[in-house]
């Protein structure tokens, strides 16, 4: 997560900002931004979170019963961070034809 965090700070934001010397994590979640920084900060902290309900079910509580709900919602939660915050170099390329 924390390494999650630092890409979008630092690589994923400045394609979100459309500046290469913008690096504010908060910007993210203004107006001018269409607010994207709500839902990319919702979708990664909640798939992580049910990895970490996954771990500390198997590890501290030995505990196996319906781990597959919660890595389900872990790797989906995931998945729509990852196709939201790719799509942005993606279209910033299209659009300008050359990456930041």
């Amino acid at each position: 997560m924390i390494l999650a965090i630092i890409s979008l700070i630092l690589f994923f934001g400045t394609y979100i900002y459309e500046l290469p010397t913008h690096h504010c994590p908060f910007c993210m979640l203004q107006k001018e931004y269409h607010y994207i920084g709500y839902a990319l900060y919702f979708f990664l902290f909640l798939g992580t979170f049910f990895g970490f309900i996954i771990g500390i079910k198997d590890l501290i509580l030995k505990i196996e019963s319906e781990t597959k709900k919660y890595y389900k919602y872990s790797i989906i939660s995931l998945t729509i961070y990852l196709i939201i915050v790719s799509a942005y170099p993606i279209v910033y390329y299209f659009k300008n034809g050359v990456f930041l």
